[in-house]
């Protein structure tokens, strides 16, 4: 089992979960610089444009007509209204007119950056992070969070900690990682949550263990649909961490993180399944866990589902596709190829030169692919 100490298990991140204000799903800690775009930001910016300009062109977005939105937005813009220039840089960032052009986007989020916007400020750094239509540049993006954070936006506030906290565009500095994203925290980020939750367990930063504090953040976290938090939060639960044991409860948020798409979860749920630890055994379910964990390349599910194809628990008897999924399974981790090689002893040639093929033609599906489709 993962311990509740890892940042990420199994080296999976969580599906991206929507923030008020801004990301379509957090900046991973171990690549904040990244590319992340915003959820639907032209239902987000500030409302105090002129005229209402930006309440007719959202209206129009949301009506299929983003060229005369655009048309809309273009003058406002021109004329200062910061939430104008936000709107009209998330249509180019976007793709309202057919293709992004995050150029064009950068020179407008940055135009309401400089009039003072926060959202500007905000937008402006995630592209700098990211060199999206921009060269990067993490050190601006550094000032641009900070100056977005200290009006109190608090994604700017979390990726700002992430950068200190991996030293990009600033020397590493996890004390004050961590007083930024606890701002953010404090403001209802749920990634946050779980971050400072982790910081209690860790005892980072000269901060003791806190067992019970960590728990209740993380908890925080996990009721805010954060499905990494809802993992470590069932695994706490299993284990009795910051508190007592409940397998049942365990069990419940469990099954939330995996429904929230985080591959971890499904292994750990498929896997539970599969020999009927805290659940009641179901090999059908085992199956679909497993399978859906696996093909977002998650290499525990992998190898249990190699195991199950290899024996025909709970899946077709299907010794090739066996050997595909040990062999994946076996790229993260080296302890399982000589698993993987004995499964593939077992194949006559033409067998293993399809395992090749299969391999070969391997995709994972993405993150945000709701379960069962690929």
């Amino acid at each position: 089992m993962v311990g509740v100490l890892d940042g990420a298990a199994w080296n999976q991140p969580a599906t991206p979960t929507p923030e008020s204000e801004v990301t379509m799903g957090s900046l991973r800690r171990s690549a904040v610089w990244l590319r992340a775009l915003l959820l639907a930001p032209w239902l987000l910016v500030a409302t105090a444009s002129q005229g209402g300009v930006v309440e007719d062109a959202s209206a129009l977005q949301l009506a299929g007509n983003p060229g005369a939105a655009m048309a809309l937005l273009r003058p406002a813009a021109e004329a200062g209204d910061a939430a104008a220039q936000v709107l009209l840089g998330s249509a180019y960032a976007y793709a309202w007119a057919g293709q992004r052009d995050p150029a064009e986007a950068y020179r407008w989020y940055r135009r309401a950056a400089e009039s003072g916007d926060v959202e500007g400020a905000y937008n402006t750094a995630v592209l700098l992070a990211a060199g999206d239509g921009v060269s990067a540049d993490a050190a601006a993006a550094v000032d641009w969070y900070r100056r977005a954070a200290e009006q109190g936006h608090r994604s700017a506030a979390y990726n700002l900690g992430l950068l200190y906290e991996e030293g990009r565009g600033t020397a590493v500095d996890l004390a004050q990682a961590l007083q930024w994203i606890r701002r953010a925290a404090e403001a209802g980020h749920a990634a946050a949550m779980d971050r400072i939750g982790l910081s209690y367990l860790r005892g980072e930063a000269r901060q003791p263990r806190d067992a019970v504090q960590g728990r209740a953040w993380v908890q925080r976290a996990a009721a805010a649909g954060h499905a990494q938090a809802q993992f470590r939060l069932a695994l706490m639960l299993i284990q009795g961490v910051g508190g007592s044991v409940d397998e049942h409860e365990a069990m419940l948020w469990l099954q939330r993180a995996a429904e929230g798409g985080l591959p971890a979860a499904m292994g750990e749920l498929g896997g539970r399944y599969l020999g009927g630890k805290g659940l009641p055994q179901d090999l059908t379910a085992a199956a679909r866990w497993l399978t859906a964990g696996a093909e977002r390349d998650h290499p525990r599910a992998q190898a249990m589902l190699g195991l199950m194809a290899a024996d025909g628990v709970g899946v077709p008897k299907d010794p090739v596709q066996s050997a595909v999924w040990l062999s994946l399974a076996s790229r993260h981790d080296d302890d399982l190829a000589p698993m993987r090689d004995r499964q593939l002893g077992q194949l006559d040639a033409t067998q293993r030169a399809e395992v090749q093929r299969r391999l070969q033609a391997w995709q994972p599906v993405p993150l945000s692919k709701p379960i069962g489709q690929r």
